[in-house]
């Protein structure tokens, strides 16, 4: 296991080809981008529901969920991904798979979709 504090972003790619999990463990951060990066390199995600995890990871496909100040539930989940490699590959790949579900082009395409039709509809 190795911890990393902050790096330089041109550092995260290297870092993130060698690593089987990512985890995002934070108190307040209202959506943590950074977890689509990792899923986007391959990654498993373990994070806190205060990281916007939920909205993007199923539990148990593309990663797992835990509770905020919950050492213990952080500690059983690394635990599984230690003596689960296999599904821990499978999981890398379905969050790898989930990550394309929220590109930039489909953000710009269903935004325009909505300011189109909030155009239409004429306010309030």
């Amino acid at each position: 296991a190795r911890y990393s504090s902050a790096v330089p972003h041109a550092e995260l790619i290297p870092i993130s080809q060698r690593a089987n999990v990512f985890v995002f463990p934070t108190l307040s951060d209202g959506f943590g981008l950074v977890l689509l990066e990792a899923m986007a390199s391959g990654l498993p995600i373990i994070a806190t529901r205060n990281s916007g995890a939920a909205d993007h990871i199923r539990e148990g496909i593309e990663g797992f969920v835990v509770p905020i100040r919950r050492p213990e539930a952080l500690a059983e989940r690394l635990v599984w991904c230690r003596e689960n490699p296999e599904a821990l590959v499978e999981m890398g790949r379905a969050a790898r798979r989930r990550a394309e579900d929220f590109s930039w082009k489909r953000y710009r395409t269903s935004l325009a979709g909505a300011l189109q039709e909030a155009m239409t509809k004429g306010g309030p």
